[in-house]
């Protein structure tokens, strides 16, 4: 009884197709629609190669073969490889299975979704001829390698499925508490999705013999009948029968001998039902065991020495297809139970001899299969496996600094765009509204230079309709008054009126001018003084009047103050001609960007105390009141016995 577990994993099979999902698929077969929807469904047949007979499948595996070699893809190759494996398994010819295996892997991988499903199966059932050659060392690798490949790629059902088989190998090894280790992960692997129902069905029955072994009877009877359960309800008559003989066991471990015989009698049946009920060495232990319990020792010894076959050349295959007990493992199990029959009857030599023989096989199946050699594997597994849980942590821990340094960045550009986006929002507001506040101010400007353009066109307009008309209307009518009075008074009088009268009438010329234009340019005012000049001739005619212009860039003047300006020039000029006794007297105008306008007379020069009162009026004050209103800058300058330069300059200059 203590190979139960190894039996389950590793001895090959030889069936009937006995259930309905068998009859389902070979109905499928025959009215499939084309042939590549036959070589699917033939591919299905040889998956359920535990519950057909070895006869079906090789038929079966070979058409198989034959049909994907001529239309298949690689998936189907591989597929038909699988199956080509498990009709040698059956047969257990385990180097073709292993070359048939070898074959598929080379067509598919685990990196290619569509293809992983079939690489996990042909690993896996490699990992099965390897331990069914005794070769657990190298069982123990592939199902390593097929642990991590399954975590890596998050495939539950793979994961589970080889976790329970290192499970098992724990069983084999006597290693009880080690198998529950691996099975809890097995379970804890997958939920309870229907899908789930084979694997989590094994699983329990391996926990039930793990417990059993654990002398947990209370544990083992509740998976045990967890297990039968779900075989059951998929109608796995293996499974079934495995749990049947596993429940059989636990009920002599009992003392419950009719319930254990009960599950035997059941387990028989199924095995019938299967088509070849000799060939399941667990439950020809069990059965052997089951004879022992119940006293019949002489039963049990010819039953196990029927199955070993002994006298004969034994080998995998004995005739009619019968499976002899070559395997050293398997013939160690019937060694012990004849062992323990002889030991039982009291017969030494027997006894002694079985037991020889049990050492011989253990010394020949730890020669292959060394405790060491699995202990390092599996050190080697849980260094690999920390290693793994190691880098897995330091990726979640870099993703996390990834995701928390991202979203840092993020943050930080989120809120400089922001921060550009308010900036530049507030800017354009600022322009905009800066734009506005120009708008009134140019609005403003353009209202006040109307209203100011209204009031001076009418201040010209009633000047020139009213003090010019008046004072035209008095120079017109001292020409009717006798010109040569006798009174010598009245005669300066009237020619002193008749003087002003014309001063008045040129004055109100000259404004009116002015204030009639939007605005002066500085040649329109150099020629407007050469006009003034040549009335000053008629008065002055002992002096040279001159306007030299130096104008490289011509200037406008608005129009208040080329008024000033003109009154400035007219100012300077009268006075030089009245009271600097000059011969000569010039207006220098130099134009270039700003404006410079100089009057120079040749006269006698300012006395002193006139640099406020010019030659003894207000004149002086007058201009610079002038200049400061309209922001220039005046300057006199003057050296007796050579004359005055009155210089009139622009502030910017």
């Amino acid at each position: 009884m203590r190979y139960l577990s190894f039996i389950l994993l590793w001895l090959p099979l030889s069936v009937f197709s006995q259930t309905g999902k068998i009859d389902s698929i070979l109905s499928a077969v025959r009215h499939a629609a084309n042939e590549n929807d036959r070589l699917e469904r033939v591919l299905a047949l040889c998956d359920e190669y535990k519950s057909i007979s070895r006869d079906t499948l090789d038929k079966y595996a070979y058409l198989a073969r034959d049909m994907a070699d001529r239309i298949g893809n690689n998936n189907q190759q591989a597929g038909a490889a699988l199956a080509m494996s498990y009709m040698y398994w059956r047969w257990g010819w385990i180097d073709s299975s292993l070359v048939a295996i070898d074959n598929g892997l080379q067509l598919v991988s685990a990196s290619e979704t569509k293809e992983r499903e079939l690489y996990f199966r042909l690993k896996r059932q490699k990992a099965m001829c390897l331990g069914g050659a005794d070769r657990l060392q190298d069982a123990l690798t592939v199902l390593y390698e097929l642990v991590e490949e399954a975590e890596n790629y998050s495939d539950t059902i793979a994961l589970s499925a080889n976790l329970n088989t290192l499970g098992s190998i724990a069983l084999v090894r006597e290693k009880p508490s080690e198998a529950v280790g691996w099975l809890s992960k097995a379970a804890g692997s997958i939920s309870g999705h229907p899908r789930y129902g084979l694997v989590r069905s094994a699983i329990y029955l391996n926990f039930a013999d793990a417990y059993k072994k654990l002398n947990k009877a209370d544990s083992a009877q509740y998976y045990i009948n967890e297990g039968l359960r779900l075989c059951y309800r998929i109608q796995n008559l293996d499974n079934l029968a495995i749990g049947l003989q596993r429940k059989a066991d636990i009920m002599m471990y009992l003392g419950k001998l009719k319930e254990a015989e009960a599950s035997l009698l059941e387990m028989l049946e199924t095995r019938r039902k299967m088509g070849d009920p000799a060939m399941w060495v667990s439950d020809n232990l069990g059965l052997a065991n089951f004879y022992i319990e119940t006293g019949q020792t002489d039963k049990a010894i010819t039953f196990c020495k029927g199955l070993l076959g002994e006298g004969k050349d034994l080998a995998i295959n004995g005739p009619s297809g019968q499976v002899i007990a070559s395997n050293i493992k398997i013939r160690l199990a019937y060694y012990e139970v004849l062992a323990r029959c002889y030991k039982i009857k009291g017969e030494q030599k027997p006894y002694l001899e079985f037991l020889e023989k049990i050492v011989a096989a253990k010394d020949s199946f730890y020669e292959a299969n060394s405790a060491e050699a699995i202990a390092g594997l599996q050190m080697r597994y849980d260094v690999q496996k920390k290693e793994n849980t190691i880098i897995q942590q330091q990726y979640e821990l870099l993703k996390k600094d990834y995701f928390l340094y991202g979203s840092l960045a993020l943050l930080g550009l989120a809120s400089a765009a922001g921060w550009l986006i308010f900036s530049e929002f507030r800017k354009r507001q600022q322009l905009k509204t800066a734009l506005i506040l120009q708008q009134e101010k140019d609005s403003a400007a353009r209202a006040i230079a109307h209203a100011e353009e209204s009031e001076r066109r009418r201040i010209a307009a009633d000047l020139h309709d009213n003090l010019g008309a008046y004072a035209a209307s008095i120079v017109s009518n001292l020409e009717f008054i006798d010109k040569d009075p006798v009174n010598i008074e009245s005669r300066n009088a009237l020619r002193e009126l008749r003087h002003n009268s014309m001063a008045i009438v040129s004055q109100l010329s000259d404004t009116i001018w002015i204030l009639n234009k939007k605005s002066l340019s500085l040649t329109a005012l150099s020629d407007r003084v050469k006009v003034f000049f040549h009335r000053l001739e008629r008065s002055f005619p002992h002096i040279t009047f001159a306007v030299n212009e130096a104008i490289g860039e011509d200037v406008v003047i608005p129009p208040f103050q080329a008024f000033h300006l003109y009154q400035i020039i007219r100012e300077a000029s009268i006075n030089a001609a009245r009271h600097s006794h000059c011969t000569s007297l010039t207006v220098q105008v130099e134009g270039s960007g700003g404006w410079r306008i100089c009057i120079n007379d040749n006269g006698t020069g300012m006395t002193a105390g006139a640099g406020t009162t010019g030659y003894g009026g207000n004149g002086i004050a007058n201009m610079k009141a002038r200049a400061a209103e309209a922001g220039w800058t005046i300057r006199w300058h003057s050296k007796a016995g050579e004359g005055t330069s009155v210089e009139l300059t622009t502030t910017s200059n």
